[in-house]
């Protein structure tokens, strides 16, 4: 999971962050911080892969808070992205001679100009991780190329395989759930014998019922009894 950091001071610009780093990635870990010393604190103690920072802090700068993070070695070549009130000269000079940020970003700007350089901060994030995180399939002369992370569960129904990811459904006529679940991530897991899981997914596990409600649907998943220990071992949690 990629985390990302937005250190700002006024909520509302805060929470406008939070939502257009969603829209990028709806799979982000995001932490929001408000003052300058707790940015030093969650930085030393997580690991993050991207930060978002305001170049105005009360008492302090933006820039000074990029200075210290850069000053801890697992954060040298982090990207930072700065967000900043103005297109000053001696501002952009430190913030890419200096500090070497990925991207300077001046307010107000569109939900696609913070979208852009996170796009490609998580997409080079991924490929130097080596993880395929797209399923390419071919059905009926049909092309899809599919977000694994937008992927919420997939089912049998009909004889046919549906995909429903956070945006629509697909439905395919060539492939078995089987087929699916071996070009997947270890992110999926069959729960009944119609059906797989995205565990990020996963909102609640209601034991009395045996079912399993998810984020971004209404859609209610049964979980079979042949499966329940697998699903248990890999949520890592008791239900």
């Amino acid at each position: 999971m990629i985390k990302l950091l937005i250190a700002e001071e006024e909520p509302i610009v805060a929470e406008r962050l939070e939502f257009i780093s969603k829209s990028a990635d709806n799979k982000l870990k995001i932490d929001i911080i408000y003052n300058f010393a707790d940015v030093l604190k969650y930085a030393i103690l997580d690991d993050y892969d991207i930060f978002c920072l305001d170049t105005k802090f009360k008492g302090t700068s933006g820039f000074e808070i990029a200075k210290k993070i850069r000053d801890m070695a697992k954060y040298k070549l982090t990207p930072i992205i700065f967000i900043a009130e103005s297109l000053k000269n001696e501002d952009k000079i430190t913030a890419f001679e200096e500090i070497h940020c990925y991207d300077y970003i001046v307010k107000p700007f569109t939900d696609e100009r913070l979208k852009k350089p996170l796009y490609e901060i998580i997409c080079n994030k991924i490929k130097k991780n080596g993880k395929n995180e797209y399923l390419d399939l071919v059905d009926r002369g049909c092309s899809y190329h599919i977000n694994q992370n937008d992927i919420v569960y997939i089912e049998i129904q009909n004889k046919k395989l549906v995909i429903t990811t956070v945006k629509k459904k697909i439905v395919l006529h060539t492939y078995t759930l089987h087929n699916i679940l071996n070009k997947l991530t270890s992110n999926f897991v069959q729960c009944h014998k119609s059906y797989a899981v995205n565990l990020n997914y996963i909102k609640r596990i209601e034991p009395e019922g045996n079912v399993i409600s998810l984020e971004c649907t209404d859609s209610i998943i049964p979980i079979g009894r042949k499966y329940k220990k697998n699903l248990k071992e890999k949520i890592c949690r008791p239900y």
